[in-house]
């Protein structure tokens, strides 16, 4: 089971025991498909809100909308998107339709994206230029992609318009025919994250639709021109096979009733990204903070305190929120280099040291040994790495901190895998009447580590266990393997992580892992091998944190 959770915090997650689940109690609304928009108050006006859509598993085809922008609206301002499940993360497929400015006219504009393998970015466009929606006109968009060739067909007021000749890849090479010939049909993983109605989820950026959207319909398969003048003109066919969703959107702030024979959920969302979710009296926390490399590498370049003022937060609040433990996720920092391990050891020892327990570890970006350039240096200037001595950097700065390195002595319940190497490191401890054990695998973990982690967790049978690492989970829920990641790995996946550790032993109780960059919180629960639940999160919001730095 797969679930995605919106989080108050940008990068600093807090894991609460006992929080009860999420929900949405709002009614629903009885719908008439063949209802037509007339006035400009018609529909929903997106006011920093969206819809949610739930329940959805395939990514549509065909997608048709009516649509409405103010008659006083500059075309040359880009309207912002009408569908989608775009969360701004490069790895991560996606669906968007959105409407574009181009040229001083306003025009409807599909994307996708599939995520193969480690090394492919298959993004790729499809503009309709001759299509125009014009301020102060209800307009009825249809876009119908045909799998077979790759090339989508619009349609404006059931009539059909055009066939764009071409796809825009990437850059804007014309790579459609390759695309297809490679991939074959869209990818249905895009449908595993939060789908939107009237915005998209990347952070920071001001999607929200700015007119108004009557009725959403979803199809599977390509359309003929008959039937989509047919919806136009009479609304959809509600026991047609192919119909995926319909929804007629008003202003009631209540959810809206899928008229498909699908009965989708669509719920009323206006915090984007943000949830206020606080602890419940008696609780416990934990707190998470991944991926912090591109917020230090900016602390580093420009001498902002962005990592540090997190991590003080986490200490003003640890008695409000009853946090025990503070565990990273790996990424300390982007390239490696002196500058931004000198940053994190004052931000995050610094800070926490004497005040909590904490504990980080390694990503794949604290293993960079080839070269790489950065302008991000104090004067504007670009450094060159060389070869660096990968991974075990942080044994040269948190490993000679006494204030980081005593938490993983016996005396305190902890140890680490090698004597002198906090690259693997665990911790035991008490919070009320549970022992817990940490376990904290570096990115990577080999064979011996996986094992040497397997017999903590036996030889400590009456502790619940915690392990963090960095690569484990993607953002659609799916352990990582050599399609659902983006970086090499030379060991053990997530998927083998699970197979040679995790699965194998009932009391690991929960799993959170990074690297994945991704704006919401993702959680899957599986059964261990001895029928045990193992909660499973991913919790890496770093392009929200490259969104809200500067120097």
């Amino acid at each position: 089971m797969k679930k995605t959770i919106a989080l108050l915090l940008s990068v600093l997650m807090l894991l609460s025991i006992c929080v009860p689940a999420l929900a949405s109690e709002s009614e629903t609304v009885t719908v008439d498909l063949g209802a037509k928009p007339s006035l400009e108050t018609d529909g929903h006006d997106f006011d920093d809100d969206f819809y949610l859509v739930e329940g959805i598993e395939e990514t549509p085809h065909s997608i048709e909308a009516w649509v409405y922008l103010p008659a006083d609206w500059d075309p040359t301002v880009r309207p912002g998107t009408l569908f989608s499940s775009y969360a701004g993360s490069t790895n991560c497929p996606y669906f968007h339709f959105d409407l574009y400015s181009n040229g001083g006219k306003i025009i409807p504009r599909i994307e996708f994206k599939d995520v193969y393998d480690t090394t492919v970015s298959s993004a790729w466009a499809i503009s309709f230029t001759n299509i125009e929606v014009k301020p102060g006109e209800w307009t009825h968009l249809a876009i119908s992609y045909d799998p077979e060739t790759g090339k989508a067909d619009g349609y404006k007021n059931g009539e059909f318009v055009e066939t764009p000749a071409n796809a825009t890849y990437g850059s804007g090479a014309n790579k459609v025919d390759s695309i297809k010939n490679t991939y074959g049909d869209l990818d249905d993983r895009a449908m595993d994250y939060p789908v939107v109605i009237g915005g998209d989820m990347r952070p920071s950026l001001d999607m929200f639709f700015k007119g108004n959207i009557y009725s959403v319909s979803l199809y599977e398969g390509k359309r003929t021109a008959s039937e989509v003048a047919d919806a136009y003109a009479n609304g959809p066919d509600a026991d047609d096979d192919n119909l995926m969703a319909h929804f007629i959107l008003d202003n009631t702030g209540e959810d809206i009733e899928d008229a498909s024979n699908s009965e989708l959920g669509l719920w009323l969302d206006y915090s984007k990204l943000w949830s206020d979710k606080t602890t419940a009296a008696g609780d416990y926390s934990f707190a998470f903070v991944p991926d912090i490399q591109y917020l230090i590498e900016n602390d580093a370049a420009f001498e902002t305190t962005q990592v540090k003022d997190m991590h003080q937060w986490i200490v003003d609040n640890m008695n409000d929120k009853n946090i025990k433990y503070v565990m990273g996720l790996g990424d300390i920092t982007e390239v490696n280099i002196a500058p931004q391990w000198e940053t994190a050891l004052s931000s995050i020892a610094g800070v926490l040291n004497g005040k909590i327990p904490y504990s980080v570890i390694n990503g794949n970006h604290d293993y960079k040994t080839g070269d790489k350039s950065t302008t991000y240096q104090p004067d504007g200037s670009t450094v060159t790495l060389s070869k660096l001595n990968g991974g075990t950097s942080i044994n040269d700065y948190f490993g000679k901190d006494e204030g980081y390195t005593s938490q993983f002595t016996a005396e305190n319940g902890g140890g680490t895998y090698a004597e002198g190497d906090y690259r693997n490191t665990y911790r035991k401890m008490t919070v009320g009447s549970t022992k817990w054990l940490f376990i904290h695998l570096d990115w990577d973990p080999s064979d011996a580590v996986l094992k040497w982690a397997g017999e903590l967790a036996k030889n400590n049978s009456d502790h619940k266990v915690i392990v963090t690492t960095h690569n484990y989970m993607h953002g659609d829920g799916q352990l990582t393997d050599a399609e659902r990641t983006s970086s090499t790995v030379y060991n053990n996946n997530g998927v083998d992580i699970w197979n040679e550790f995790i699965s194998l032993y009932e009391n690991i109780e929960i799993v959170v892992s990074g690297h994945q960059e991704y704006n919401c919180i993702t959680m899957t629960q599986s059964k261990g091998v001895n029928g045990n639940t193992v909660s499973q999160f991913l919790i890496d919001t770093q392009t929200i944190d490259s969104s809200l730095m500067g120097g």
